[in-house]
């Protein structure tokens, strides 16, 4: 239903939103954003997700940006 994107409000912390299955606990998946500074070093978000929508399908989910790590990409595996 969408790739991954950043949101940006003109403040100092933006917001990189992803959607995940509602059931991802369920089907053993595991979303993690990763952040890097260069593209080849990849650092997990340590924040725990914000959910900001939930339609009992898909979840639009965020978390905070690091402004020193101007790359963001979602890693999904299974358990």
């Amino acid at each position: 239903r969408g790739t991954p994107w950043v949101e940006s409000s003109g403040a100092a912390v933006n917001q990189a939103v992803f959607i995940r299955r509602a059931d991802y606990l369920a089907a053993g998946l595991v979303y993690t954003p990763q952040f890097s500074s260069d593209m080849i070093l990849w650092t997990d978000s340590a924040e725990i997700p914000t959910v900001r929508a939930d339609d009992g399908l898909v979840q639009a989910v965020s978390v905070p940006f690091p402004a020193d790590r101007p790359f963001f990409r979602l890693a999904v595996r299974l358990r």
